[in-house]
């Protein structure tokens, strides 16, 4: 299933050192770039709802709940990121309560869903960054809610965020580069 893929593991808390099952079309997040990620949202994590947008296996949303966040929806159109995604919940035991997951795009799930999100991960498919709009994923935030958007270095000059918003944290790891994004005040 993972196709020569390295398979990501669960770095820090319950599910420490969990492996993840990862769809063929995948490219995970590396582990450095995810221990420099959730070392900068330390603070934050515990008892927080997570929402994952272009989940795939999962990755930052299980990583979240096993830190401490009390809530991740999984979100992914992908059908086999989707089956891959529910086979990992459900082999690492993730509490139903904890989470849901919607096979839908991204758009289509803005649509039906109100948010109020305290951290909303963007990992998006290479394919799709350029055409993402962040001003509906914006409204999904808790009032002191972040977005944390990874996108590779070379894409940085042609990144912009909307009007009422502000980039709070910039850290390039590697040719990634995880920007954390507010609502200004």
């Amino acid at each position: 299933m993972n196709n020569g893929i390295t398979q990501p593991r669960i770095i820090s808390g319950s599910l420490k050192n969990s492996r993840l099952t990862v769809p063929q079309n995948a490219r995970p997040i590396t582990d450095r770039v995810k221990t420099v990620l959730f070392d900068s949202i330390r603070d934050i994590i515990d008892k927080s709802a997570i929402l994952d947008l272009f989940a795939g296996s999962g990755n930052l949303g299980i990583e979240s709940l096993s830190r401490g966040a009390k809530l991740a929806i999984f979100v992914d159109s992908d059908k086999e990121a989707f089956e891959v995604l529910k086979k990992n919940l459900s082999r690492l035991k993730v509490e139903k309560s904890q989470h849901k997951i919607f096979n839908l795009d991204y758009l289509d799930f803005i649509k039906t869903y109100t948010g109020n999100f305290d951290i909303i991960f963007l990992d998006p498919p290479f394919k799709i960054q350029n055409k993402l709009k962040l001003e509906p994923i914006i409204d999904l935030l808790a009032p002191n809610g972040i977005i944390i958007y990874k996108i590779e270095d070379r894409q940085r000059e042609s990144f912009f965020i909307p009007e009422n918003t502000e980039i709070v944290l910039e850290k390039k790891v590697g040719i990634n580069i995880l920007i954390f994004i507010k609502n200004k005040e």
